[in-house]
């Protein structure tokens, strides 16, 4: 389904390295700075990378150094479940509370693909402030961001997913290299998949278009707020494209709307689980709530999101492999990098967090996905 996306044909992961290296090329120096500045904060730290380190090769099932700490994304070491982050297959397998499922089963799974490179993508969700289905994230700033400071609890945009290798273990994009270019190629076209599956599904389907085109009620909040779930044109960065469908049936705007998918990454700092997912949407249907997360992320000094298209061109750079390998090449002589094997021992279920819990960037709770 995915050669639909004129911009995006169907293609193996060599020639589509290419197309989007090509891309790349058009890169902003904001971009580039902001990838160079968050792979320097991390591989600088060399405890944390080389802890990293060891839970990627699979040496270690949990992150966890200096005894106690865990990188950010992860559970708190004294958790049951410390040093995971929420989408490692051990955690999916081990704790119901936080498993992506399937719509029947009250998920948001959209897609969950086999082949060389296992994938599973998903709509955002975990929310908890309200009675959304099946815990989506909302999309609508008055129901995840009545006060404006937690635009992080709502969706981006209209058919945003979420895609994630199963069995593959990478911490972030500032944690890849080379030899990562065929996984990240593969989130982004299955997250395109994905996002088209969401954009042609009829009005039964969760989180489609044409569900959320007649999505026109009220829920109770649980700060005994009342609010109307009807997506209006003010929700929306720019509503033409959405006003138009409307009107005109999605059929004339469709190309519109196929053209202006893309997918992006959380780098560094910008993430809120500690293992590599990649955001796809249709940015024709950007959310008011994504502006506010990008402002929220400036503020703080780094920026949200990156296209793949610039981390494919970072991740292969001259100057990011002298980086990551310069900083690296010191491993061998810091006698501080303790080489402490983690095992996985099975526990019994924990308790589900508490439900006032905010699936907002902590430690102390499984976090939700932006």
């Amino acid at each position: 389904m995915i050669n639909k996306l004129s911009k995006q044909p169907t293609t193996n992961n060599k020639q589509q390295t290419t197309n989007n290296k090509q891309m790349g090329s058009t890169m902003s120096a904001q971009q580039k700075d902001n990838f160079i500045t968050q792979s320097t904060k991390f591989h600088s730290n060399k405890s944390l990378s080389y802890c990293v380190k060891l839970w990627q090769e699979g040496e270690n099932n949990n992150m966890i150094y200096n005894e106690t700490v865990t990188p950010v994304g992860t559970l708190p070491h004294t958790h049951n479940l410390g040093g995971m982050p929420v989408f490692q297959k051990e955690v999916q397998e081990g704790w119901d509370v936080v498993k992506v499922k399937t719509p029947e089963d009250g998920g948001t799974l959209v897609m969950k693909t086999d082949g060389e490179i296992p994938c599973m993508a998903f709509m955002p969700a975990g929310f908890r402030d309200g009675p959304t289905p099946n815990k989506i994230n909302p999309f609508r700033e008055e129901i995840g961001n009545p006060v404006g400071n937690t635009p992080q609890k709502c969706a981006a945009s209209l058919c945003h997913v979420v895609t994630i290798p199963i069995d593959i273990r990478r911490y972030n994009v500032i944690s890849c290299d080379k030899s990562d270019i065929d996984l990240l190629n593969t989130l982004d076209r299955i997250g395109k998949e994905a996002c088209v599956k969401l954009i042609e599904s009829d009005d039964s389907v969760i989180g489609s278009l044409r569900w959320h085109m007649k999505q026109d009620s009220t829920i109770t909040m649980k700060d005994e707020r009342i609010v109307n779930t009807k997506i209006l044109d003010t929700d929306f960065m720019d509503s033409s494209v959405y006003t138009m469908a409307q009107s005109d049936g999605i059929q004339p705007v469709m190309k519109v709307i196929l053209d202006s998918i893309k997918t992006t990454f959380h780098v560094g700092e910008s993430a809120s689980v500690g293992y590599i997912h990649s955001h796809t949407r249709p940015t024709c249907f950007d959310l008011t709530s994504r502006g506010a997360m990008d402002e929220l992320a400036e503020q703080s000094g780094y920026l949200k999101e990156t296209l793949i298209e610039d981390v494919l061109e970072c991740v292969q750079s001259e100057e990011y492999y002298n980086l990551v390998n310069g900083l690296d090449q010191s491993e061998e002589e810091d006698d501080s990098l303790v080489r402490t094997r983690t095992v996985l021992v099975p526990q019994p279920e924990p308790e589900p967090a508490n439900e006032d819990d905010s699936l907002t960037r902590q430690k102390s709770a499984p976090p939700a996905i932006k």
